[in-house]
C-alpha cells in the first residue's frame, strides 16, 4: 500500500510540477490524475499498484471533505447573506455541466454509430 501511496503523490508532484513549468490553466492534480490515467492506459504502470490504495481513499474519501465544512462554518456569515446567488450559481452551473455532458456524450454516440 506505501507503494501505491508513493505513486499516487509523485504523480501529484509530477502534475505540479508540470503546470508550474509550463505555466497550465489547469490544476496540477488535475494533471498528476491525468498522467497517471495516461500511465495505466499505456501499461507503463499496472493497475495493482494502485488499485489497493485508491480503493483505501475513496472508501475514507468523507474524511477529505472535513476541512471544507470547518471552512464553510468559518464563513457562516457571507454563506447566509448571499445564499441566494450562490444557491442558483451552484444550480444553474450544475445544470449547465449537465447539458453539456449530454450534448458531448449524444454527439460522441452518434459519430461512433456512424462509422
Amino acid at each position: 500500500m506505501l507503494k501505491g501511496f508513493t505513486l499516487i503523490l509523485v504523480f501529484q508532484l509530477a502534475g505540479e510540477a508540470l503546470v508550474y513549468i509550463l505555466n497550465l490553466p489547469i490544476p496540477g492534480p488535475v494533471m498528476g490524475l491525468l498522467l497517471l490515467w495516461l500511465s495505466l492506459v499505456k501499461g507503463w504502470l499496472s493497475l495493482e499498484s494502485v488499485e489497493e490504495t485508491a480503493n483505501l481513499l475513496l472508501n475514507n474519501l468523507v474524511l477529505l471533505f472535513v476541512p471544507i465544512v470547518v471552512g464553510a462554518m468559518v464563513y457562516a456569515d457571507i454563506l447566509i447573506e448571499y445564499w441566494l446567488a450562490l444557491g442558483l450559481g451552484i444550480i444553474v452551473s450544475t445544470l449547465a455541466g449537465m447539458l453539456a455532458t449530454g450534448m458531448i456524450a449524444t454527439h460522441w454516440k452518434r459519430k461512433g454509430t456512424d462509422a
